[in-house]
């Protein structure tokens, strides 16, 4: 059982307003961060999805409802409430207590495009969902993991296609550790996102190709670890997306000049992503962290960065 308190996500993103508008989250996308939160059932984590590259940009919404059996079957009759079609079968497990991934190593998410959300609705928009993983050891067995989260979120065993998608993938980047999966369902076709977490940026070498250079450019020598998430079928999401975890404050630093040298970003979010990052702000509820950053490479040659500030739910003072 989680120690982790559940709180509304109301409560968390108000606790974090200081530290988000101080340069990361402009006024009118905090609104609609507001406007959004009371419709969310109770959470343990919330993130945001921040853009960089000009003032004010869209802002998307990822939250955590849980981690254990016990805690996700409250999120079920949230998620049955919704009427999603694509989230039924998920649903239908996290009332039973039978989530379709290893507790010990999965965390759910659903993430929430608030671009075209009419904030005046009374029902959020339909989400993303992702289960990503820590590491295991012995590792876990990325093909019948899969295979048994495709099953649980989807009813239906994964289709020929994409088992020879994912045989694909894993030949090309063998040191890949299975850090998640996950189904873009607001998107055309709903595609599916496979993620790796690597330990060297050049164990990407047969997955990105030219675009390597790229990400090297950018992340080289700075990241603790990276995690790229594939799609399964380039034609239905034609991009990839890494993510770089940083732990020392001297590479929070570089990075953050490199971002802005490089066109990623505006100094002002560069400066406020980095203070976010060196250092974490507490309150009596939530504690607001960057958890990571994200360097997009789509297939028609665009890339931008996005930070990941979180808002977790904070222990109560004893």
């Amino acid at each position: 059982m989680t120690s982790i308190p559940l709180r509304s996500a109301s409560i968390l993103i108000n606790e974090a307003q200081s530290a988000l508008l101080s340069g990361l989250v402009s006024a009118s996308s905090y609104a609609r961060l507001q406007a959004l939160a009371p419709l969310l059932p109770k959470v343990i984590l919330v993130g945001l999805e921040c853009r960089l590259r000009e003032e004010d940009e869209p802002v998307d919404l990822w939250i955590c409802p849980g981690l254990d059996p016990q805690t996700l079957n409250a999120s079920a009759p949230w998620l049955h409430q919704q009427s999603w079609e694509e989230f039924a079968p998920l649903a239908a497990l996290l009332d039973s207590g039978s989530p379709p991934w290893p507790c010990a190593f999965g965390a759910w998410t659903t993430e929430f495009d608030l671009k075209a959300w009419d904030s005046r609705s009374v029902k959020p928009p339909l989400p993303s969902s992702f289960v990503t993983f820590s590491t295991a050891r012995p590792r876990l067995n990325i093909a019948d993991t899969v295979a048994a989260l495709w099953k649980g979120e989807r009813a239906q065993d994964m289709p020929p296609n994409a088992i020879k998608q994912l045989e694909a993938i894993i030949s090309q980047c063998p040191r890949g550790e299975l850090a998640g999966l996950g189904f873009l369902y607001p998107r055309p076709q709903q595609p599916a996102r496979l993620m790796l977490r690597v330990q060297d940026l050049s164990d990407l070498g047969h997955i990105l190709k030219e675009q390597l250079s790229t990400a090297q450019r950018l992340l080289e020598g700075l990241t603790s670890q990276a995690v790229i998430g594939i799609p399964f079928d380039f034609q239905q999401e034609a991009r990839y997306s890494l993510e770089a975890y940083i732990d020392s404050p001297a590479s929070w630093k570089e990075l953050a000049e490199r971002m802005v040298a490089q066109g990623y970003s505006t100094p002002a979010k560069a400066e406020a992503m980095l203070d976010l990052a060196i250092t974490p702000h507490c309150t009596e509820q939530a504690m607001i962290t960057l958890n990571h950053v994200k360097l997009a490479l789509h297939g028609d040659g665009f890339r931008e960065v996005k930070a990941y500030p979180s808002i977790l739910s904070a222990m109560p003072l004893m």
